[in-house]
């Protein structure tokens, strides 16, 4: 497809970007260093920065410091000025031999105005802010003597070690102790005036794309008048870690902005109605209505005159952003551009579209959890689970798991006298744990046992079968064991009828006793081989059955619903 676009003087591609961003150390080698030597000697000094955090730097739990801003040597001891964060993972200040600790964690994962200030003519001489509190006052209890060999470095300490791991915004360094009051006063805004004397280091941040491609971004601008921008090393400057991405918000102060303009060898900017021809970056400062200045970059390119071929490779679609148009097939397309003054350019685009995969896995375990192979994630809950990975061509691959995991509960609950499965709806059989071997006719969620000693119910539910823990079960008392080989009772629980089957023919006395020594019922019995006791006029509960003769003395306990 050709598209002809006549404009009548140059053509122009402005992106403005008001950024408020930070920038993100990933905590491995990622480190900024300035140009400034840092606060020397026994001089007052001031450090702040609002960070967001999620890295351990407690050294009792396996942490090490991370350092947010230090400059000097690490010999002799009171030769450098280190603010990190440390014990608890509370912000500290150090000078190399003594250092004052926070107390109030900082690593949640949240942004924390922090704040260090040193004021050797005060006492205590060093104080902690965090968002804008005083966290602790304490002493520095050598001689501080910061040299100026190392210049200031955000991210690691001065013998390359200790990194943090987070994000930074808004990075101030003066050479006054700063009180509480100024602090708080400006830490939730942008400094508009950079001219203060006082204020030796100011890093806004608010640079590049957040979370976007910034590899051509790696200087840091210092706003203060020292101007001692900084380089940063290591950064992958891509994505939405080691590199710039989204800072605090803050009220406003002054904003940095840029604009891309093409033309076609004559650009003449409307914020200051200069005239620009040549390639470069040319800034223009704007006062606000809030009175804070807009620094505005304007990066100007002078289009070639020829043909400018782009290849690409994307997923599922790409949006050109020499026309706008987005394209779904793979192959070759073309725009022209075309201004009277001569400035044709033809822009050929050489596109190859790759598409995205899906799969999807259904499972079902008597398990209490599921590995997914795909991703490495134990999963501990029924559901359907998404992922994605990047498949053979380097798209997407959307893998779709459908999990169901049929675990048993296998508790069992003793309460009076009683043991029940917590799992319902299911088959049961209980044990004596003595041997697993079944218990007659003992198929129900409750169980009452005739003996004293150890019991555990194996439960089927849902094509699962697991088996409980052994539990103790003492509720019968020493003179109501059973005699197994005189009588037996079932069902046990009963719900409406007891059903006894002696061994023998029985003859003699039966009672139903309850558990306070009360006899409920008496049978007397001429050589019966069993008996059906109707039980609906008893209360629930537990109740003693016993069988008396000359020579026979048994009793059991049957529980009654």
């Amino acid at each position: 497809m050709k598209k002809l676009v006549l404009l009548p003087f140059f053509i122009v591609y402005a992106v403005v970007v008001l950024a408020q961003n930070g920038l993100n150390f990933d905590g491995v080698n990622d480190v900024v260093t300035t140009g400034y030597v840092g606060v020397s000697g026994n001089n007052p000094r001031t450090i702040e920065a609002w960070i967001k955090t999620t890295g351990n730097y407690n050294g009792g739990t396996g942490g090490t410091q991370g350092v947010l801003v230090d400059w000097g040597q690490m010999t002799p001891n009171g030769s450098r000025s280190t603010f990190n964060i440390s014990t608890n993972n509370a912000i500290r200040f150090e000078v190399g031999g003594s250092g004052v600790n926070g107390v109030t964690a900082v690593n949640d994962g949240l942004w924390h105005h922090v704040a260090a200030v040193y004021d050797p003519l005060a006492t205590p001489n060093t104080k902690l802010y965090v968002d804008g509190v005083l966290d602790v006052s304490g002493n520095i209890t050598i001689a501080v003597n910061t040299v100026q060999i190392i210049n200031v470095k955000l991210g690691e300490r001065c013998d390359g070690i200790n990194r943090f791991n987070g994000t930074m915004d808004e990075v101030r360094v003066w050479n006054v102790a700063r009180t509480a009051t100024q602090i708080q006063n400006s830490m939730n805004n942008q400094l508009c005036s950079v001219t203060d004397p006082t204020l030796k280091l100011y890093f806004p941040f608010n640079q590049g794309t957040a979370n976007g491609a910034n590899a051509t971004i790696n200087t840091v601008t210092d706003f203060s008048p020292t101007a001692a921008n900084g380089n940063l090393t290591n950064f992958g400057l891509n994505g939405s870690t080691s590199n710039w991405t989204v800072g605090k918000t803050l009220g406003q102060g002054f904003f940095s902005s840029a604009i891309t303009a093409y033309s076609c060898g004559v650009y003449t900017w409307p914020l200051n109605n200069q005239t620009y021809t040549t390639n470069g970056y040319f800034k223009a400062v704007v006062p606000s209505l809030q009175g804070c200045d807009s620094i505005v970059t304007l990066h100007h390119f002078i289009l070639p005159k020829y043909l400018i071929t782009t290849t690409q490779t994307a997923c599922e679609s790409y949006q050109w952003a020499s026309n706008g148009q987005t394209y779904t097939n793979s192959g070759i397309y073309f725009d022209s551009l075309l201004s009277i003054n001569g400035c044709d350019s033809v822009r050929k685009l050489v596109l190859t579209i790759k598409q995205k995969t899906y799969s999807t896995s259904t499972v079902s375990t008597c398990d209490h959890d599921y590995l997914w192979s795909l991703n490495g994630q134990v999963y501990q809950q029924s559901g359907t689970y998404i992922d994605t990975i990047t498949n053979a061509v380097g798209c997407d691959s959307i893998a779709t798991l459908n999990l169901t995991l049929s675990t048993l509960d296998t508790t069992v609950t003793n309460a009076s006298g009683m043991l029940t499965a917590s799992q319902a709806n299911a088959v049961y059989q209980w044990v004596n744990c003595f041997d697993f071997l079944p218990i007659p006719n003992a198929t129900n969620q409750d169980f009452v046992p005739a003996v004293n000693g150890q019991y555990a119910v194996i439960i089927q539910h849902d094509n699962c079968t697991d088996t409980s823990q052994c539990i103790q079960y003492a509720s019968v008392g020493i003179n109501e064991q059973v005699n197994s080989t005189e009588f037996i009772a079932t069902p046990n629980p009963s719900s409406g009828e007891i059903q006894l089957h002696f061994n023998s023919p029985f003859t003699g006395t039966l009672r139903l006793i309850d558990l306070n020594g009360k006899v409920l019922e008496t049978y007397n019995l001429e050589a019966r081989d069993n008996l059906l006791i109707e039980t609906h006029q008893f209360a629930t509960g537990i109740v003693l059955l016993n069988i008396l003769n000359a020579d026979k003395n048994s009793t059991q306990r049957i529980m009654i619903k």
